[in-house]
């Protein structure tokens, strides 16, 4: 007769060599869990499995994860602050030291299927007003294709879409001035650009100064095209040294909007879709959000 034989954890250091390759996420999200399975009050297990989930846009996962390690750890400031990031829920006051996952708070369905088609036909109609959007601020700001290449136009706050566009901004801004923790929200001043990630989109990984940053997705259903998805890294904000390997991923969900501090970096993937095809690519409305007197 066969023995039954009791699974045998797996090294913690080969679960970290399988991290390392994205292709491999399966496998090490597997080792992980088997590893829980025989030992359940393992706290970097458990660290581990949560930054895999973040790492994969899965958040409900992640923030499991990051409750179960608040439990064996109470009191630790990165945990607590790991479960907030990822359940949506208000920051701690006092964040963990060093790097830190990068708040976001997002909404999925901030606009209705209606108005994300109003959108689409707006970017349309001003299709001739896009031009390759910039890096840098003011004077400074210069097309650099090697760092960043979309497609911009000014969206006016004033008329048409940006009206009840900035209406719809201004009713969910007090939720996420109080979950992300950022004071006097509603005194800056917004800036709307609609961009568009066309074939061989992208944006390399940068931060911002400005204390708050907003994306709200929409594009053509079915979607036409792959990638472009945000990555929030951890970042010291501090020094502004961030993480190669630890972020939080963002799809571009049509009708969603996600928002974000500046001071952490963050990136956009490559996007891939049919070349020459403008209504193919990733749309996105980027709010920024600029202090009085800045």
């Amino acid at each position: 007769m066969q023995r039954n034989q009791r699974a045998q954890p797996i090294c913690l250091s080969d679960v970290q060599k399988l991290l390392r390759a994205d292709r491999l996420h399966d496998q090490a999200e597997a080792a992980l869990q088997q590893r829980l399975v025989c030992d359940p009050q393992n706290a970097q297990a458990l660290l581990r499995l949560g930054d895999l989930h973040r790492r994969r846009g899965n958040f409900p996962a992640a923030a499991e994860a990051y409750e179960r390690l608040g439990v064996l750890r109470p009191g630790d400031r990165r945990a607590s602050w790991l479960y907030a990031v990822t359940a949506g829920k208000r920051l701690p006051a006092t964040p963990p030291d060093g790097l830190r996952a990068a708040p976001f708070a997002s909404i999925r369905d901030f606009l209705s299927p209606i108005e994300g088609e109003r959108m689409l036909a707006t970017a349309s109609a001003m299709r001739e007003r896009f031009a390759p959007g910039g890096v840098g601020r003011g004077a400074n700001r210069k097309v650099r294709s090697l760092v960043r290449r979309a497609l911009e136009a000014k969206l006016p706050s004033s008329t048409g879409v940006g009206v009840w566009f900035v209406h719809k901004l201004r009713e969910v801004l007090p939720t996420v001035s109080m979950q992300l923790r950022i004071d006097e929200i509603d005194r800056c001043r917004m800036s709307l650009t609609l961009v568009a990630y066309a074939d061989g989109g992208f944006g390399m990984r940068h931060r911002d100064a400005f204390p708050l940053l907003g994306i709200c997705y929409f594009h053509r259903d079915p979607r036409a095209f792959s990638g472009g998805d945000l990555l929030l890294y951890d970042t010291e904000v501090e020094t502004g040294t961030c993480s190669n390997s630890d972020f939080s991923r963002i799809e571009p969900v049509a009708g969603s909007i996600v928002f974000y501090p500046g001071p952490y970096r963050h990136e956009i993937v490559p996007v891939a879709c049919p070349p020459g095809d403008f209504g193919a690519a990733r749309f996105s409305v980027g709010i920024t959000f600029v202090p009085e007197g800045a």
